[in-house]
């Protein structure tokens, strides 16, 4: 599985050669990110020239944050991580038996009072993956605590921390987190803070979006309320089911001939990156590598398309099993063989099941069925709840929350990032391009997103780059 994922990686970065111009700066607002497709942003991310550095952080750096060698900060572990047992008394199922133990979670923290951050998953990930560990360091040396938590559509989650085991209803697996960061913080005690402040990344910036509001008008006793100083939402969808609808698009409908052939094309391409290796094989895996094959095997922007909603498919498979064995809903496995699913039971029929069934087809046929019969609701009602706008007022009216988000996001329908953009009003920033999630790591990026936090005001250039951007008719 390994080799497969390293290959996957190869595959997506093969695009930079057909995008990427280093130095190129952009007419709006010279806004320096220097990929300018929306897809090929989203695969590469931001090139190494491009990043933020430690050195570049330092001038943010407090005192008492024990800063190494040159760039050693970003090279060397900060966090450690924890369990936490949350249902105590609940069955996990055998064949899920390494998420046994409780809900897995990091925190890097100082020796002093300082302020603390949580930071949110998105779709799929963990509190280990790698958008996480960027912004968790990027925060340490910026002077806070910082604790990781994994999105609540990863299993881990899902069985230690979920209390339906069945994510895609956006108040209550928020709920599920505030539940879970509340107990952390019950945990550790020690950890001096002087304020609490909440950011999320994707669909995680949506949770925090919502876990925000609900510590606002927590009046529970027994529940502690944060009183979030700062959240900021980083490329949050508008609404999940639209944006699972472009995702599990974006890989059934860009397969030449249809989800049929997907393995006769993910193979094709196997085939040619271990040839290519195997040819030049002194290279290693690594960044030569990856600049020679891009040269040679660059792929169309279709295939890219292919290979953002097979990583997509790949975490939501996971999801859609987990719910289904938990819940006994018979939409995978039969329900009389849940019973019999063991450590060494071989998955592979139910693996091909999975792999052919959409973030869509669960929250059509199995999450609102379930939900429907569970709270009364319709599923009108539902899939409104999926979405931002349910708590628009608030959004509008709570100056604390920020929005950082790009006009070329492949994850949002047309006039969704104007809609978003209207839920923050003179608290977002829309860059031109970046894809999803591309352009996190870019020096603007990390530099406006600490300033938000430390309570400067989104510089005023964001507000030029945004209606820039729109006026400009970006799509």
């Amino acid at each position: 599985m390994n080799v497969i994922r390293n290959l996957l990686c190869i595959y997506l970065l093969l695009s930079s050669s057909i995008i990427y111009s280093a130095g190129e700066n952009s007419a709006i607002e010279n806004y320096g990110y220097p990929i300018k497709s929306a897809i090929a942003a989203t695969v590469v991310g931001t090139p190494e020239a491009f990043r933020i550095t430690p050195a570049e952080l330092r001038v943010r750096q407090p005192g008492y944050v024990n800063m190494p060698a040159e760039n050693a900060q970003f090279d060397r572990g900060i966090d450690k991580e924890y369990k936490i047992s949350i249902f105590p008394e609940r069955i996990i199922p055998e064949v899920f038996w390494y998420e046994r133990g409780g809900l897995k979670y990091s925190i890097a923290q100082h020796k002093v009072t300082a302020p603390l951050i949580f930071i949110i998953a998105g779709t799929g990930a963990s509190y280990r993956s790698a958008t996480v560990k960027i912004l968790q360091k990027i925060f340490f040396q910026a002077g806070y605590h910082v604790i990781a938590i994994s999105s609540p559509t990863i299993p881990n989650f899902m069985y230690n921390a979920s209390s339906s085991v069945m994510p895609g209803n956006l108040p209550g697996d928020s709920q599920d987190i505030y539940n879970a960061m509340q107990l952390i913080m019950a945990k550790h005690k020690a950890l001096l803070i002087s304020d609490y402040y909440l950011t999320g990344y994707s669909l995680g910036a949506s949770h925090a979006a919502f876990v925000t509001y609900i510590d606002d008008h927590n009046t529970n006793g027994k529940k502690k309320s944060f009183k979030f100083k700062k959240t900021l939402l980083i490329n949050p969808p508008l609404s999940l089911v639209n944006s699972v609808d472009i995702l599990d698009d974006l890989f059934e409908k860009n397969i030449p001939g249809g989800i049929d052939n997907f393995n006769e094309f993910f193979n094709r391409f196997i085939n040619k990156a271990s040839v290519f290796y195997k040819e030049n094989e002194q290279l290693g895996v690594g960044k030569e590598f990856f600049y020679e094959i891009m040269k040679e095997q660059p792929p169309t922007e279709d295939e890219m398309k292919v290979m953002i909603g097979f990583v997509f498919r790949i975490a939501s498979t996971g999801m859609i099993f987990g719910a289904d064995v938990f819940n006994q809903q018979g939409y995978i496995v039969p329900k009389s063989r849940v019973k019999t699913l063991t450590a060494s039971t071989s998955l592979t029929l139910y693996s091909k099941v999975a792999h052919r069934l959409g973030f869509n087809d669960y929250i059509k046929n199995f999450y609102l069925p379930a939900f429907e019969k569970k709270t009364g609701l319709s599923a009108k009602k539902l899939i409104a709840q999926s979405s931002l706008e349910s708590i628009k007022d608030y959004l509008r009216s709570s100056s604390k929350i920020g929005l950082m988000h790009n006009a070329d996001d492949p994850i949002l329908l047309p006039g969704e990032i104007d809609t978003l953009a209207s839920l923050f009003p003179g608290r977002a920033v829309i860059y031109p391009y970046g894809g999803h999630l591309g352009n996190i790591q870019y020096k603007q990026n990390v530099n406006e997103m600490l300033d938000f936090f430390s309570d400067n005001s989104l510089i005023s250039h964001n507000n030029m780059v945004l209606h820039s951007a729109i006026e400009g008719g970006v799509k």
